[in-house]
């Protein structure tokens, strides 16, 4: 008989599996990669970009944290837009279903990861 820990596994499985499956594999490897970049990003920069905030925002926290969240949001969108695109990219070369079934494999891998 199966537990609730087993039953939440199973459905973290099965649902990292249809996931892969639905979006396949270039954009989930591209989605990974973008939100690692965007958190880089901003780590990396969002202490520069927060004095150009100092005439609208007082507390120099809320300033960094600005930045830090400006330059994350920023990054997410333009990867995302990127990523989308790169999804556009494989559809029209009919590769669709050899990166679909390649990410649904990679859905597992990351489920069992996960779970």
């Amino acid at each position: 008989m199966l537990t609730w820990l087993d039953i939440v596994l199973l459905v973290i499985l099965g649902l990292s599996t249809l996931v892969g499956l639905w979006r396949g594999l270039l954009v989930e490897v591209a989605s990974i990669a973008v939100w690692l970049v965007a958190f880089w990003l901003a780590f990396t920069y969002g202490e520069h970009l927060a004095p150009l905030f100092e005439g609208y925002v007082e507390a120099p926290s809320a300033r960094l944290m600005l930045g830090y969240a400006l330059l994350f949001v920023l990054a997410l969108l333009v990867g995302g837009l990127t990523t989308w695109l790169l999804g556009k990219l494989v559809k029209s070369t009919g590769l669709s279903g050899t990166d679909r079934l390649l990410g649904m494999l990679f859905g597992i891998a990351r489920g069992a990861l996960l779970g």
